[in-house]
Order: C-alpha cells, then sequence, then structure tokens
C-alpha cells in the first residue's frame, strides 16, 4: 500500500498513531510486510502538520501563489531571500533592504518556511486527497 493511500484510506491521525506504537500490531506488521514506507509516511505527516500551521490547504497555496518569483521562504505575511543580501517582501510592493541584515526579524524568532518545502507539503497534502 502507498503511503499517501493509507492516508486517505485510515486518516491523518491513525497514520501518526501507527507511528507512536512501540509494539507493532498484526495489522501494521501485514502493512509493513506490504512495503509501506515509514519514513515516508512520516513526510507526509510533517507535510500535512505544515500546511495545517500555514493556515490550511487554500491559505498555503495563496501563500504559494503571491510569492515572488525570486522568494526563499516566508514568515508572518513577508516574503524573504537571503541572497546577495537579506531582502523582505510583503507580497504587494518591491524588495526591501535591512540595515541590519534582517536582524530586527532574527531577533523576533525569525524561523521561515523554505518555498520549496511548502510547494512540496501542498503537493503532498493534495496526493492524500
Amino acid at each position: 500500500m502507498k503511503v499517501n493511500e493509507f492516508i486517505k484510506e485510515y486518516g491523518l491521525d491513525e497514520a501518526r498513531k501507527f507511528l507512536e506504537v512501540p509494539s507493532y500490531s498484526i495489522d501494521q506488521l501485514m502493512m509493513l510486510r506490504s512495503g509501506l514506507d515509514t519514513r515516508e509516511l512520516e513526510r507526509l505527516i510533517e507535510s500535512h502538520e505544515l500546511v495545517e500551521k500555514m493556515g490550511g490547504l487554500e491559505k498555503s497555496k495563496a501563500i504559494l501563489n503571491r510569492s515572488p518569483s525570486n522568494a526563499e521562504s516566508y514568515q508572518d505575511g513577508y516574503y524573504f531571500r537571503t541572497k546577495p543580501e537579506f531582502l523582505f517582501h510583503n507580497g504587494f510592493h518591491h524588495w526591501n533592504m535591512t540595515t541590519n541584515n534582517g536582524q530586527w526579524f532574527k531577533d523576533l524568532g525569525f524561523n521561515p518556511v523554505l518555498i520549496v518545502d511548502l510547494k512540496q507539503a501542498i503537493a503532498d497534502v493534495e496526493s492524500c486527497q
């Protein structure tokens, strides 16, 4: 059974339980024997959690669609890139440079989501629907 089919059939909560059980039940052993990849299952769960963290599938898609083509990451309404220097973008205006290489954002707990990770997470979630 493919991992996304497992999530479609049993749901995300059951997938989480599957990974948390310290000793496998007979059903779980049968699924493992049939080729269910637990690493892939973990990745799909992480993708679902990321999309949830971003406000759901539709909001995640909107963030991705509004993303400037050269944005590397997103956090709290801002898009970021670090090359050639630290710049931020609010999705509507041009790129802005900070005088201190983004220290203000970093002091606030700068931990953006990479655009490529969000794109993959959206594709993963959609594959489980």
